[in-house]
Formats: C-alpha cells, sequence, structure tokens
C-alpha cells in the first residue's frame, strides 16, 4: 500500500527512534526510574504507531479521489484519540511518567530533525570537498 520509498523512510525512522528509546531506557532503568522507563517506551511505541497511520494517511490522500478521502479525516481522528488515550493513561497512572510519556510521544519527530540536518550537513561537506578538489 505504501510506496517504496514511504516505507523505507518509516522503517529507517522507526528503528532509529526505538534505538534511541532504548538507550535511554536503560540509563533510566540503571538509576532506578522504572516509571520512566514505561513513559518512554509507551509514548515511543505510540509515536510510532502514530507515524505509521500518518504515513497510510497521506498515501491515500495522494492516491484517492473524492469520498475516498474521507478515510484521511478518519485516520486522523484515530491517531487524535490514540494520543489523548495515552496522555490520559499516564496522567491518571502513577506508575508511568506523564512527563515521560510526552518526550516519547516527540521522539520520531527529534528523529526526523535530526536526520534532516545530519543529511543537510552530509551534502554541504560533500559539495564543499568537491568543489575544493583539485583535478
Amino acid at each position: 500500500m505504501l510506496p517504496l520509498l514511504a516505507k523505507k523512510t518509516f522503517q529507517k525512522n522507526a528503528f532509529i527512534t526505538f534505538m534511541v528509546m532504548s538507550v535511554v531506557a536503560v540509563l533510566m532503568a540503571l538509576q532506578g526510574e522504572f516509571h520512566v522507563v514505561y513513559g518512554i517506551f509507551l509514548g515511543g511505541i505510540m509515536a510510532i504507531v502514530n507515524f505509521g497511520i500518518l504515513s497510510i494517511s497521506v498515501t491515500i490522500l495522494l492516491e484517492r479521489e473524492g469520498p475516498q478521502k474521507f478515510w484521511w479525516v478518519i485516520h486522523s481522528l484515530i491517531r487524535s484519540l490514540l494520543t489523548i488515550g495515552i496522555l490520559f493513561l499516564s496522567f491518571t497512572n502513577d506508575g508511568i511518567s506523564f512527563f515521560a510519556t510526552a518526550i516519547g510521544l516527540l521522539s520520531v519527530k527529534y528523529v526526523i530533525l535530526l536526520t534532516g540536518i545530519y543529511q543537510s550537513f552530509k551534502q554541504k561537506v560533500i559539495k564543499w570537498i568537491d568543489g575544493n578538489r583539485k583535478v
């Protein structure tokens, strides 16, 4: 259903997000902050699920026409309700850190932003090296 490039981008960002979450969770677990670990994983996994639903929604929006585009609205509503549900769960449960859940929910956005900065920097360095290379 997803175009190949979108699928690869989703998989790469989901993998990087999961790895970053795992490192942070291990560091917090070593300090005994298990409520933070639960919040990071809960928010991070929800962020990955939201990102997957968003990639499917955008594909539907671009490929379909007319009344079929209504599914984009349904997917957006599902994403919003899931996010609200996760935040409510972490707010009402003392065993899960609300702030760690919020940080976990933002983790995919951080990964996308930092990946974009890295790619831009890499392209500028390559362009600079090619410009200074003497033939």
